[in-house]
This record gives C-alpha cells, sequence and structure tokens, in this order.
C-alpha cells in the first residue's frame, strides 16, 4: 500500500509530474500543429467537419484522456478505483465522439448524462456502498476533466488551432519555469512562465490579438495555484501514475479556457 506523503518540495519529488506534463504539451502541440499546418481556410460554418487534419489530434487527445482514466481515482484515492475507471473511460469515449462529429450542444448532452449514469452505476454496484458521497463525486471530477479536455478538440475544428498553439507555448513556459525553481517561488513564477511563453508564440505566428496571452496565463496560474492547494492539503500517493495524472490535469482543464479564447477571436 502507497504511503501517503505530502506535496513535494524537490525536482526529483516532483519528476513524475513536470515529465506528464511536458509529454501531455507534445502531444497537443503535435496534433495542434498538424492541424494548422494542415488548414487551408475557414469553412463557412463555425465548425470544421471531422477530416484527416484531426486525426492526429484526437488520438493526443484519447491518450491523454485514457491516462487520466485509469489514474485519476488513485489520484483521488476513491474506495472502488475500478468502478470509476469504467465510467471514466465510458464519459471520455463519448466526450471525444461528441466533439469530433457534433458540437458544444452534444458535449453538454455527454457532461449532463454522465451525473445520473455514474449515480446509477454506484447504486447497482454490487458491494458495499461506503462513502458513495466521495466515490460519486470523485468520479464525476474526473468526467468533467476529460470533457474539458476533449473541448481542444472543439478549438482545432473551429480553425483556431493557432490559438491552441499560444496556450500550448504558455503552459510550456510555466512548465519550464517549473522545472527551475522550486516549492513556493515555483508557482509565484509560473504566471511568468506562461507569459514568456505565450507571448515568443504570439511573436511567431504573427496574426493574434495581444490579450490572449495576459488572460490564458491568469487562467493558468488560477488552475496551478489552486490543484497546489489541493495536493498539500490531502497529500499525494507515493504512486508514479497518480503524480503523472495530476501533471495532465492542468492541459486537460486548460481545454476549456482555449476554447474559450478561440470563440472570442473568432
Amino acid at each position: 500500500m502507497e504511503k501517503q506523503r505530502s506535496f513535494p518540495e524537490t525536482r526529483r519529488g516532483s519528476l513524475a509530474i513536470l515529465l506528464s506534463g511536458l509529454l501531455g504539451l507534445i502531444l497537443l502541440a503535435f496534433g495542434m500543429g498538424w492541424a494548422a499546418q494542415t488548414r487551408t481556410g475557414l469553412s463557412d460554418d463555425l465548425l470544421d467537419s471531422f477530416g484527416e487534419r484531426l486525426v492526429v489530434l484526437l488520438i493526443a487527445l484519447a491518450l491523454i484522456q485514457l491516462f487520466c482514466a485509469w489514474h485519476v481515482p488513485r489520484l483521488l484515492e476513491l474506495p472502488h478505483e475500478n468502478a470509476a475507471r469504467v465510467w471514466l473511460i465510458i464519459v471520455s469515449v463519448g466526450a471525444l465522439g461528441a466533439v469530433s462529429l457534433g458540437t458544444l450542444e452534444q458535449l453538454a448532452v455527454i457532461a449532463a448524462l454522465a451525473v445520473p449514469v455514474i449515480f446509477m452505476g454506484e447504486m447497482f454496484r454490487p458491494g458495499s456502498r461506503d462513502h458513495l458521497l466521495w466515490q460519486v463525486s470523485g468520479t464525476y471530477a474526473g468526467a468533467v476533466l476529460a470533457v474539458m479536455n476533449s473541448m481542444w478538440f472543439l478549438v482545432a475544428r473551429s480553425g483556431a488551432a493557432s490559438v491552441a498553439l499560444v496556450c500550448v507555448a504558455a503552459m510550456c513556459g510555466a512548465l519550464l519555469i517549473s522545472l527551475v525553481l522550486v516549492g513556493r517561488t515555483r508557482l509565484i513564477a509560473v504566471p511568468l512562465g506562461a507569459l514568456i511563453g505565450g507571448f515568443a508564440a504570439q511573436f511567431w505566428l504573427g496574426t493574434l490579438p495581444g490579450w490572449i496571452t495576459p488572460a490564458f496565463a491568469l487562467a493558468l496560474a488560477l488552475i496551478m495555484w489552486g490543484l497546489d492547494y489541493l495536493a498539500r492539503s490531502v497529500g499525494l500517493r507515493d504512486n508514479r501514475g497518480a503524480k503523472a495524472a495530476l501533471g495532465l490535469i492542468p492541459i486537460s482543464a486548460m481545454g476549456v479556457v482555449g476554447y474559450a479564447l478561440s470563440l472570442l477571436v473568432l
């Protein structure tokens, strides 16, 4: 059984978190870069039809979501991890199917249906009902994370892959700061790293409004500060998979911010 430990304060202790974040960003950047490179122009519809240019991004998001679906239950210390994994995989498949073949409305339906489905699944699951509220709420939190992560796909379909690339660059800047600094200093410097990475990408792309990077950096800082507070409050299991899942949470959660920024730009 894993030991309960406090949030890692050293570079070595947080290595699994940072490396998983780096790998997630590489997957997201590659998928978005492929979508942006093969984009020939905006269609008349807000959402472009699913095509070959989006397959790479779909695979990248699927890998991130499946990893989180498997390890988030361990991170949240849910009493019935395997049951939660089943529901999170189902929601992840539904969310990716909704964004690839449907619209935001279909994704909202998936998010709404996840509530009764997860609850009824727990009610009919064989075994005890100990800590039912924690099991249901934790499972649905993972489902919401899967829904937010899938919204990166809507960014590419809306023709705003360049916006997503700026967001990825901002997260890369924040990650590089995290590799250099440790402890509370890291959190203070995360917005600075995000600003540097985002503005560098905007300078390279050259066509996006300047307010995108500060807005994304602020949202990313709030997410990072919230995760840090949560991890320090409840501690982390000495499990690499759980720590790696924590590193992918900001990437997934920022999907909704990336989509909101793409709507404002378009």
